[in-house]
């Protein structure tokens, strides 16, 4: 089934309700499915085909979501590319999937226009915003000239949906093929395990191109009917504006907004009451950041979640409302299974560590012309995530780290997340990570970038006293560097491969 369809059904379900909430205007359901009926309709009267790719670029925005579920509903592909990307990097992506076209906001005009001098195949660019010389027609065209048409391509389950491509840590990104099915099914689980309700309203600031900024909360809450406030950044004082001027109920973050968040609330008080669960991910979650949280949010509970783009989106949750594990990203969702191996691919006892492996309805096709890659990720219907962790006893599931971020130190395996666990719990600090320093003799050191509070003057020598006192002395952290901020990613996760960058002249040390 295509899974439009379950955006039509909230749209003609109940098409007083309101769906989204941008700025000061309120957008219903009835509203939010016309205009997704006329762009649908201008779309198939300007040749768009089924299996077509066509590119998202822009942030998020009302816009962008009608685009997107357009395109779904007229058997397009649609690939979103994050708005933080250089015109070489989108260009690699556009020519990678052979993009037929790109809806683009005004603020990638000059991008386009160098796109457009290079890629033949790119025969639709379409601007949300003004009038530009890169655009053949905008937006506005496809909405003035569409007849709200209800037709959607029949698509068949394992109908590729959408491109997602990954961020290319390990090379060219790769544009993990999700289906109809893997959407319907990640929208479904995430739906029961965070129980949506039609009341509910959302708070949408994560990047929407990014699999846990629309795949998770947003989608899912506008299949169970619910509203979404869209915002098209964070920014910490807003969002908490927005929760007292909405009333706004959920919310989904990374560990770095739960902190900003928290400084927010705490440097100009809101009613934030109606506030009642917030999913994190993205990463391992310091149990420090949640718990500052939850004191300040009073009456929010907190569930990590794990997830990854090739299983378009979810894949475990903390249960809400009892059964939540401290330090746990919680228990298999819907039909998600998951396993931890060892290097050859079997099981390892429970509480043991291991590569997280998963598989289910919600798993990509393949990696879009990559089937070596996809053979080397993909067997025997388990995808070997890279990511280290294991199960206790119940099923839950504890992550540990990425395989590619444990340090070897002098022959001994240095789990990041154990020692940022560490400094979170240190009084002055506001953000940490852990990486690898080269060495000549030791192969790295423990290295901790550093992002104190206002006001803190703790030394480097004091900070390394303080670790010393709760971890092995091969754990704790030989080098520290305090820094005023962290590189993120769009989706406010930590980018340890540019802290890296800095890091990668080894040092000589006496063995």
């Amino acid at each position: 089934m295509n899974f439009a369809r379950l955006i039509d059904e909230s749209c003609q379900g109940a098409p007083s309700s309101t769906a989204l909430i941008i700025g000061d205007e309120q957008i219903s359901y009835g509203e939010l499915g016309a205009q997704i009926g006329c762009v649908a309709s201008s779309l198939r009267r300007l040749g768009v085909q089924p299996g077509d790719r066509l590119a998202l670029l822009m942030p998020n925005s009302f816009e962008y979501l009608v685009s997107y579920y357009a395109l779904l509903r007229v058997g397009a592909v649609a690939v979103p590319l994050n708005p933080l990307l250089r015109e070489p990097e989108v260009r690699y992506i556009l020519e990678d999937c052979q993009a037929s076209g790109l809806i683009f906001h005004q603020e990638f005009a000059s991008i386009v226009e160098a796109l457009r001098a290079h890629l033949s195949s790119l025969h639709h660019a379409i601007l949300v915003g003004d009038e530009g010389q890169a655009a053949t027609l905008t937006f506005n065209d496809l909405l003035q000239t569409g007849d709200q048409e209800s037709f959607t391509v029949d698509s068949a389950d394992q109908d590729l949906a959408t491109l997602i491509y990954t961020s290319g840590m390990t090379g060219d990104p790769k544009g993990a093929m999700l289906s109809h099915r893997g959407l319907t099914a990640s929208a479904q689980a995430t739906i029961e395990g965070f129980r949506f309700k039609s009341t509910d309203c959302i708070i949408g600031v994560l990047p929407f191109a990014h699999i846990f900024g629309k795949n998770l909360l947003v989608q899912a809450a506008l299949v169970a009917g619910a509203s979404v406030v869209v915002m098209a950044r964070f920014e910490s004082t807003l969002v908490v504006e927005a929760i007292e001027r909405w009333k706004a109920t959920a919310l989904s973050g990374v560990p770095l907004m739960l902190i900003a968040l928290s400084n927010a609330l705490e440097a100009q008080p809101k009613d934030i009451s109606t506030l009642r669960k917030c999913m994190v991910g993205g990463t391992t979650v310091p149990m420090e950041v949640v718990r500052r949280f939850e004191g300040l949010f009073s009456n929010c509970e907190v569930v990590e979640a794990y997830g990854i783009s090739e299983n378009s989106g979810i894949v475990t949750l903390n249960p809400l409302g009892g059964g939540h594990r401290e330090h746990s990203a919680g228990l298999p969702l819907g039909l998600n299974e998951v396993r931890v191996v060892d290097d050859q691919g079997q099981d390892v006892p429970q509480g043991l560590p291991g590569e997280i492996a998963i598989r289910g309805p919600q798993l990509l096709l393949a990696y879009w012309g990559m089937p070596e890659a996809t053979a080397g990720a993909v067997r025997d219907g388990w995808l070997f995530t890279g990511d280290i962790g294991y199960l206790d006893e119940d099923g839950y599931l504890f992550l540990i780290d990425r395989k590619k971020d444990i340090i070897i130190t002098s022959g001994y395996n240095v789990y990041p997340k154990e020692v940022e666990n560490v400094l979170y719990g240190h009084p002055d600090v506001e953000a940490a990570a852990v990486i690898g320093q080269p060495d000549d003799a030791r192969g790295e050191w423990v290295k901790a970038v550093i992002v104190l509070k206002e006001g803190a003057t703790v030394t480097e020598d004091k900070m390394k006293e303080y670790c010393a006192g709760q971890l092995a002395a091969y754990k704790t952290p030989r080098l520290i560097e305090f820094v005023d901020d962290l590189p993120r990613t769009a989706s406010g996760k930590i980018l340890k491969r540019a802290l890296r960058v800095d890091s990668e002249k080894p040092e000589t040390s006496n063995p």
